[in-house]
Parts: structure tokens; sequence; C-alpha cells
């Protein structure tokens, strides 16, 4: 794929420049050009769902800014990669991040186009994670309303 990307274009710097991650567990996010290889493959390669949901981060890089920014939730990985998700009208999010010392650098990211299962089971992406994938909550920006009386 050559094309240029349609909406926002790649930035060096996802977070620290002129945003924050909301959970905190960096303070610097970063591409490279790995992550736009990365992304540029899964677009080639894999199911068709797949293929689209990294298209359609290929096609407007942006979306990785706003997925880590407006995330709601974040798991970890047992190979310590931290996962941002983020539903927003087009559908879910992922941002895949790894680093350590808050430091991160951006690994890939999609749009959740494909339909999951765990042990045989109809799933969302995050009970698979969960219960197939052993990953871990580690942020949840749904926070409980707090109801005065």
């Amino acid at each position: 794929m050559t094309a240029p990307p349609v909406g926002a274009s790649w930035v060096d710097c996802v977070v620290d420049c002129m945003t924050t991650d909301p959970s905190g567990i960096f303070a610097k996010i970063s591409e490279d050009e790995n992550t736009v290889k990365t992304i540029e493959l899964g677009t080639q390669v894999g199911e068709i769902c797949e293929r689209s949901g990294y298209n359609a981060v290929y096609k407007d890089p942006g979306q990785i800014v706003y997925t880590i920014m407006l995330a709601v939730k974040v798991y970890k990985s047992p190979y310590n990669h931290y996962f941002y998700y983020m539903r927003d009208m087009s559908g879910a999010w992922v941002v895949e991040v790894e680093g350590q010392y808050g430091c991160g650098r951006v690994v890939t990211a999609y749009r959740v186009d494909c339909d999951y299962e765990c042990h045989n089971i109809p799933c969302t992406i995050l009970e698979k994670w969960v219960l197939c994938d052993n990953f871990t909550l580690v942020w949840s920006g749904l926070q409980p309303t707090v109801v005065w009386t």
C-alpha cells in the first residue's frame, strides 16, 4: 500500500508531546518505522476482517492517538505488552504498546473487525484476552459514579 493516509498522519510522539496517557502507565509513547511497517503488513495478510481492521488505522493513523487518549481499559499480556482499548461510533479500537520505565513504543494498532471465540464459544475480544490469552486488566477509566446522599 503506497497511498498516503486519508485522515491524520503518522506521528513520532504519541504521548508526551501534547497528550497524556490517561492510565499513567507511560510518560512517553512513540511510533517508529516498525510500527508503520507492521500495520501496513497487517493490511495485506491474514483474514479479511484483520486486514480491514489494520486498513482502518493505516488510512487514519491519528486513530492511534485517539485510542490511547480515550482508552477505557488497558490490559497487560503475559509477555508484558499493554493493550489500550477504546470504543467509538465506528467500532472498537486496540493499540498495542511495549516498553518499560515510563517509555513505550506502539507495536501495532487496529480496529476490531473480527469475531472471536474462546474454547469454541463466541466472545468479545476482551473476553478472549482474559479467558484464553491470560491478559490482566491493569487500568479501567470506567469509574463508578459517586452518589451523595
